[in-house]
């Protein structure tokens, strides 16, 4: 479609050095599919003495000629945009009918076959089984023994296990995609209604499922993909830019079943949702970075502070603090501007983790209680409240269709029209908060069930032997590793209080003895050494 290729580039060299007389191309496409030829190649080519020729259109700079290869010019560019369309419009129901549609390079965990059906040549995913069994390790890794993703993709270059193209090194971001990717998680007939009420899976893909049969989900069009070229160092290279597509143009896409425990990918989920590096400066762990500790005010991650100052001596001094990072800005976004010493509040919220899991029947009660809270908020089971709202919608779809209808045979004139629509479209607003609230809920209710049954089931014994035996001795990498299977969340307040979440409940105070002595105002707007 344009003029910036290699092999043109050449040619056009050439034609500037000098000595070429004619270029001549087999078909008059093959110079470039956009109508700009005329007004670039040939006025270019012109200077040198250089005429453009092609088999396919007529020779000699007579008026007929050139409308000719105007008319080929504009058709070609014509046909490159049918072509791309045409592509596009192919892919796009091959994925609504539920075939798969090839990458470059399948999934870590499966390969691709080919078969043919009829005359037809199709690509179909199939299991690796050497690879799904690295997959499942992964899982293990993160949900039972609470790695993080850095020390999972430590141990798999330890082990000398390649990547999907042969590489020694492991990327954090590949090893996240291996828990967070829908295609490794088995989906039952029943958890594909959510796909077809959503839009995003046809009904008739959907029931060619037998009974108690189980498949992944491959996502296509998630994401809209283009391109375009830049020039280093003299070469010509592609660069791709994409961009987030509306979760209604999302198709969801059969894959085979990866065998993997649909529980055990929830808990790896659960642990990697919003996870953060753990933080550490100067050669220190931040055990509350990373997306444990919160404003309470405004709700912003709290940021680190590292001040120092010299001593009589001349030794450098280093103080470490949590603090609102809108709390320190010029016109004080955030009231919150007190600075947490980082050494006190990391004792005191290890104190109260240890004192929470030594007692578990404390993370049970909340557990159920919790539990309780998201029941008594459904009128029903999640799954037929849903169902309920989307048989709403498609009532409101109908009415609406209708009032369309009798506009259509001169019913209702335009602004009768717009009054009805008006309203049947802030109900199905309405009803479409409701869909979400109530889809919230039960993943909610379903998570809390599968941690309930978790800290019931001897989970805490890998706590209880950490430290050999004393918790209270664990390096601050054990204590991140503790921080984020209990989900917990830390919340520093205007009057100095810490409350917590997690697991076991909401906002549940931190209480220490010696809270006040963690707050401290940083010492140069104070105006005193610390």
């Amino acid at each position: 479609a344009d003029f910036d290729r290699p092999g043109m580039d050449r040619v056009r060299d050439l034609v500037a050095a000098g000595g070429v007389d004619v270029v001549m191309a087999n078909r008059w496409d093959r110079l470039g599919r956009a109508s700009a030829i005329e007004y670039i190649l040939e006025p270019e080519f012109a200077e040198h003495g250089t005429t453009l020729e092609a088999l396919d259109v007529p020779t000699g700079d007579t008026p007929a000629n050139r409308l000719h290869r105007r008319t080929m010019s504009s058709f070609a560019e014509y046909e490159r945009e049918v072509i791309a369309d045409r592509m596009r419009r192919g892919r796009l129901n091959k994925a609504r009918d539920g075939r798969l549609i090839p990458y470059t390079w399948p999934h870590y965990g499966f390969r691709f076959v080919t078969r043919y059906v009829g005359n037809r040549r199709e690509r179909y995913y199939e299991v690796d089984p050497e690879q799904m069994a690295v997959v499942r390790r992964i899982h293990e890794m993160i949900a039972l023994e609470g790695r993080s993703l850095h020390g999972v993709a430590d141990e798999l270059e330890r082990l000398d296990i390649r990547t999907a193209r042969g590489g020694k090194r492991w990327d954090m971001r590949v090893v996240k995609t291996c828990i967070t990717e829908d295609v490794y998680r088995p989906h039952t007939r029943e958890e594909l209604e959510r796909f077809v009420q959503a839009g995003q899976m046809r009904r008739e893909v959907a029931d060619r499922l037998e009974p108690g049969e189980r498949v992944g989900i491959s996502w296509y069009g998630r994401r809209k993909v283009s391109t375009y070229k830049v020039r280093e160092g003299g070469e010509i290279k592609k660069r791709t830019k994409s961009t987030p597509r509306p979760e209604s143009d999302h198709i969801a896409v059969p894959a085979p079943d990866s065998g993997l425990d649909p529980e055990l990918i929830d808990a790896a989920r659960a642990v990697v949702a919003g996870n953060q590096r753990t933080v550490k400066v100067h050669d220190r762990t931040w055990e509350l970075g990373g997306g444990i500790m919160f404003c309470g005010t405004c709700g912003r991650r709290m940021a680190t502070h590292t001040p120092s100052y010299k001593r009589k001596s001349g030794a450098t001094v280093w103080r470490f603090y949590y603090r609102c990072p809108e709390g320190v800005r010029w016109n004080y976004e955030c009231p919150n501007r007190k600075n947490r010493r980082a050494e006190k509040v990391e004792a005191e919220v290890w104190d109260f983790v240890v004192g929470l899991l030594t007692r578990p029947e404390t993370v049970l009660a909340g557990l159920d209680e919790l539990i309780e809270q998201e029941w008594a908020r459904l009128r029903r089971a999640p799954l037929g409240e849903e169902r309920a709202l989307a048989d709403r919608l498609a009532l409101l779809d109908r009415r609406r269709d209708g009032f369309l209808e009798l506009a259509a045979d001169g019913y209702y004139d335009r602004t009768q029209l717009d009054a009805k629509l008006k309203e049947v479209d802030g109900i199905r607003a309405t009803v479409e908060r409701e869909l979400e609230t109530v889809r919230t809920r039960g993943e909610r209710l379903t998570e809390l069930r599968r941690a309930r049954d978790e800290w019931g089931g001897g989970e805490l014994m890998w706590f209880r032997h950490m430290a050999g035996g004393d918790p209270r001795g664990a390096t601050p990498e054990e204590r991140v590793r503790v921080y984020r299977r209990l989900r917990l969340r830390v919340e520093a307040h205007e009057d100095g209080s810490l409350t917590a979440s997690g697991v076991f409940g909401e906002g549940v105070e931190i209480v220490c003895g010696g809270n006040r002595d963690s707050l401290c105002f940083p010492y140069k707007r104070r105006g005193c050494a610390p």
